[in-house]
C-alpha cells in the first residue's frame, strides 16, 4: 500500500524561459515562479520593458537574489527572428545556462481580429508569425537547454508550454478569423510535439478573456464595455485574473504526468 511522502517542491532552484514574459500573464506566470524559489528568464522585445519588468519583479520578491531573475531582448516579429532567437541561445551560453526545466511561450501582438474582405496574404502572415511560426523556431532552437535537463522524473520533468485563446474552441463574431486558426493550430501543435519530443512533455494553455494589455487597441471605453458584457455572460461573472491564469502555467510546470493537453482558463466560457 502506497504511504504518504512529504510532497516535493518542484519548481525550486528549476531555471524557467518565459518568452515575451513582460505582458500581463508573463508578469503574473513569473511573480508565481519567484513565490516558489525558481529562477526566472524573461525575454522581451524591448530593453526598456524588459529592465522594468526585472525591477518590478524584485520590487515584490526583496528576499530573491537578484541573479533570480534576468532577461534577454528577442523581437519575434522581425524578419530575422531566427537569427534573434540564436543570438538569446548564444546569450544564455555565453552566461552559463546550460539548461533549462521548463520554457514557456506567451507571445501574442494586441489581437488583430480583421473581416475576412480584408484579409491578405501580408496580415495572415504578420498575425501568425509571432504567435505560432516564432513559438515553433522557439522550441526548435531551445531544444538542446531542454534536454540537457536530464531524464523526465516525477520531481523535474521538463516542459514546453504554448498559449493558444478559448476561440480556438469558441468562434467569436466579428473579424476572429485569423486568431480562431491560430489558437486551434496551437491546440494541435502540443499534441504532436508532445509526441515529437517525448519525453520531454508539451501542452498549451488557452485562457479566455483575461484583464491585461493585449486588449490595448480597443478604446478604455471600449474595453470597459466589453469586460462589463463578458462578466455578465460568465459562469464566474468575472473576467479572467492574471494571478488566477497563471496556476494553469504552473500546473503544466509541476504535473510530470501531463502532457499533450489544451489547459482550458476561461470564465466557463465553453458552457455560457
Amino acid at each position: 500500500m502506497a504511504t504518504i511522502q512529504r510532497h516535493p517542491d518542484k519548481l525550486r532552484d528549476r531555471t524557467v524561459l518565459l518568452i515575451a514574459g513582460t505582458g500581463g500573464i508573463g508578469k503574473g506566470v513569473a511573480s508565481a515562479l519567484l513565490s516558489r524559489g525558481s529562477k526566472v528568464i524573461l525575454t522581451s522585445r524591448t530593453q526598456a520593458k524588459l529592465d522594468d519588468t526585472i525591477s518590478q519583479l524584485l520590487q515584490l520578491y526583496p528576499e530573491v537574489p537578484q541573479t533570480n531573475v534576468s532577461g534577454y531582448t528577442l523581437d519575434l516579429g522581425s524578419s530575422s527572428v531566427e537569427d534573434n532567437i540564436k543570438t538569446v541561445t548564444e546569450q544564455l551560453k555565453r552566461d552559463g545556462i546550460e539548461k533549462i526545466e521548463h520554457l514557456v511561450c506567451l507571445a501574442g501582438d494586441p489581437l488583430p481580429t480583421s473581416a475576412i474582405e480584408d484579409i491578405t496574404l501580408d496580415s495572415w502572415l504578420k498575425a501568425s508569425q509571432v504567435r505560432t511560426i516564432s513559438c515553433v523556431l522557439v522550441v526548435k532552437h531551445l531544444l538542446p537547454f531542454l534536454r540537457a535537463a536530464g531524464p523526465a522524473s516525477s520531481q523535474c520533468s521538463p516542459s514546453i508550454t504554448l498559449t493558444s485563446g478559448s476561440v480556438g474552441d469558441k468562434p467569436i463574431p466579428g473579424g476572429w478569423t485569423l486568431l480562431s486558426m491560430i489558437a486551434a493550430s496551437l491546440h494541435g501543435a502540443a499534441r504532436q510535439l508532445a509526441l515529437d519530443l517525448k519525453p520531454i512533455r508539451v501542452n498549451t494553455v488557452s485562457p479566455g478573456v483575461v484583464d491585461t494589455d493585449l486588449w490595448s487597441g480597443m478604446s478604455e471605453e471600449q474595453r470597459n464595455a466589453f469586460f462589463e458584457q463578458t462578466k455578465k455572460n460568465m459562469p464566474t461573472g468575472r473576467v479572467g485574473d492574471v494571478q488566477d491564469v497563471a496556476e494553469s502555467y504552473l500546473w503544466c510546470m509541476c504535473d510530470g504526468n501531463v502532457t499533450g493537453e489544451v489547459v482550458r482558463t476561461n470564465s466557463g466560457v465553453l458552457i455560457a
